[in-house]
């Protein structure tokens, strides 16, 4: 359980899952079932009328599946190797918010020249609502973060009420890497220049978002 206070609302949260993996190799399978009632009350003033609709007592049921081959040679910059995943979570029937939110994960790193890698990934998602209840942010799809469009804040991005993100329906987003060789042989850090872009709608609103620049990765 857990209490959080956001800069729009204060929120009681008691939540429990339970989570089945199998895997072979680099397969996995994944199914999981949670459950969340969540409390959410003392709005800021600037919240619009759709985002109060969540006001009061929530109760959440989700089944997920996940599948997912990752043969990367490092999770956050390989060098070589691909990943795929999909996941697909079913919210409801029991609860006010009924949907089914699909999700696939595209990602290949591929060495170039002078020990440089390549990086490409795609992300696709769709969220099917099944009835017109207004849904929590996070059951929505989000963008920005640096797992999303760097530069940004996390979930900061797309349709917005109030000018405050209300999250989206369908997103996709591509990222493209250029990662430098470790500086050393205690492969203590190494430089990454990258270039994402993301769009994000929930139907009545649709927004594209990029950015570029270079970083640096570093093992402590």
């Amino acid at each position: 359980s857990s209490k959080t206070e956001t800069e729009l609302f204060d929120c009681d949260r008691v939540s429990f899952g339970m989570r089945c993996v199998k895997s072979a190799q680099t397969l996995k399978h994944s199914i999981e079932f949670s459950t969340a009632w969540r409390h959410i009350y003392n709005f800021d003033e600037y919240v619009s009328i759709n985002q109060r609709k969540l006001s009061g007592h929530h109760l959440t049921n989700c089944v997920s599946y996940t599948l997912m081959n990752d043969g990367r040679d490092d999770k956050i910059l390989p060098t070589t190797g691909e990943l795929w995943k999909g996941k697909f979570e079913l919210f409801g029937p029991i609860g006010k918010f009924s949907a089914l939110k699909s999700e696939i994960v595209l990602q290949k790193s591929s060495p170039i020249l002078w020990n440089y890698s390549f990086i490409s990934s795609l992300r696709i998602g769709h969220l099917v609502k099944f009835n017109d209840h207004f849904s929590y942010p996070n059951e929505q799809f989000n963008l920005g973060g640096p797992n999303s469009v760097r530069g940004f804040k996390n979930n900061s991005l797309g349709p917005r009420e109030r000018n405050i993100p209300i999250g989206g329906k369908y997103l996709a987003e591509i990222s493209c890497n250029l990662v430098s060789p470790y500086l050393n042989n205690n492969r203590i850090a190494r430089f990454h220049t990258f270039f994402n872009s993301g769009y994000i709608s929930n139907g009545a609103q649709g927004h594209l978002y990029s950015s570029a620049g270079v970083g640096v990765q570093g093992n402590i």
